[in-house]
């Protein structure tokens, strides 16, 4: 007896093979208890969303992400923290996304949700005084890599602020510590009266000097000053350091709402560096924006049209550059030998004055 069988081709995989998302954003908000926390996943009632702004889930696929052959999975807030942060790190696939506009853990600050993606003056690294909200992206490293999480460099600010307090002690004992009581001055004047002898001083030295004659020399003096301005970052582009009073409101009254020295993220210190000095992006070699006791800020650049390597380091800013300043003790430079004294001797050794832009006189 023979039979038919009717055979049908099986029907096309409906559930293609999700992949992740290459970008998620991990939302938090500022609690009761001034203590970050993850943001709610559904707004309580209708009164919240009508008094305050509608928060976005704890984590999010990253908006206008370019999806592959459209086979992103459509995750909720809870697959994807499963993905972030899963129960076995060593099937961790994401790390953090940190840059110049991020602090050392990713986060970028803003006062509400919808602000988060606006530009702000001197950028979002740092949390303000009525920031609320804060955001981080985390970045799919794919199979076989190693998903660490980047962590700023170890500073020693604690062995650095104690060695700070002893350059200042041993100033202080070299002062006053070999004075008796009665020498040690107590008239409120004699600090004015100080400062009118320094001046006289310093002005019989300014008339000792010989005339300065070296033109190339003074010219190179004075782009060496846009350097040192250009070290201040954004605050020396915003010129508030222009007047004694704008000095004044930067080291005060502005620290309490927004300090200039912590505040300001290292994308806008470097745009503003680049835009004083008219350098590209690959003309800065390293910056370090943020500094700590006995470790100032600097920047080392190339500059091609003078053909310098700049090492500029920045002057007086914070609390951690005040300790510095009191750390400091004179040394000879060059070992006692004045800079003119060096470069005769090179021009002696080599035949030929340096390449210096200066001239070299015996």
């Amino acid at each position: 007896m023979a039979g038919a069988f009717l055979t049908v081709d099986p029907p096309p995989e409906i559930h293609q093979r999700l992949l992740p998302p290459e970008a998620i954003w991990e939302n938090q908000q500022l609690g009761w208890t001034n203590s970050w926390e993850a943001t709610p996943e559904f707004s309580a009632s209708w009164t919240e969303k009508l008094v305050f702004e509608e928060r976005p889930p704890p984590f999010q696929v990253v908006k206008e992400q370019d999806k592959k052959d459209g086979a992103v999975g459509d995750f909720d807030s809870t697959d994807l923290k499963e993905l972030v942060y899963p129960s076995d790190p060593r099937a961790a696939r994401y790390v953090v996304q940190v840059d110049s506009s991020t602090d050392c853990e990713g986060w970028i600050y803003a006062t509400k949700p919808s602000r988060l993606e606006a530009l702000r003056l001197g950028g979002r690294a740092t949390q303000r005084l009525n920031d609320k909200m804060r955001r981080r992206v985390w970045r799919h490293c794919g199979a076989g890599a190693s998903p660490t999480k980047p962590e700023a460099a170890p500073v020693e600010t604690t062995q650095n602020n104690q060695s700070a307090m002893q350059s200042l002690w041993k100033a202080l004992v070299e002062v006053i510590g070999r004075r008796s009581l009665s020498e040690i001055p107590v008239d409120p004047t004699a600090v004015i009266r100080r400062s009118h002898y320094d001046l006289e001083r310093y002005q019989q030295l300014c008339e000792r000097l010989l005339p300065w004659d070296d033109v190339p020399m003074l010219m190179e003096m004075l782009v060496a000053a846009l350097y040192s301005r250009a070290a201040y970052g954004y605050t020396g582009r915003r010129g508030l350091f222009d007047s004694v009073a704008q000095g004044a409101f930067v080291f005060s009254v502005s620290r309490a709402v927004f300090d200039y020295a912590e505040h300001v993220d290292d994308a806008s210190n470097d745009l503003a560096f680049r835009d004083m000095l008219a350098l590209l992006p690959e003309d800065l070699v390293k910056t370090q924006w943020k500094g700590s006791t006995l470790q100032p800020v600097y920047v080392l650049c190339r500059d091609h049209a003078l053909q310098w390597i700049v090492v500029a380091v920045r002057g007086t800013l914070s609390q951690n550059d005040i300790w510095t300043d009191c750390a400091v003790s004179s040394v000879p430079f060059l070992e006692g030998a004045g800079l003119r004294a060096r470069l005769t001797g090179l021009a002696c050794r080599t035949g030929r004055a340096p390449k210096t832009g200066c001239k070299v006189r015996a």
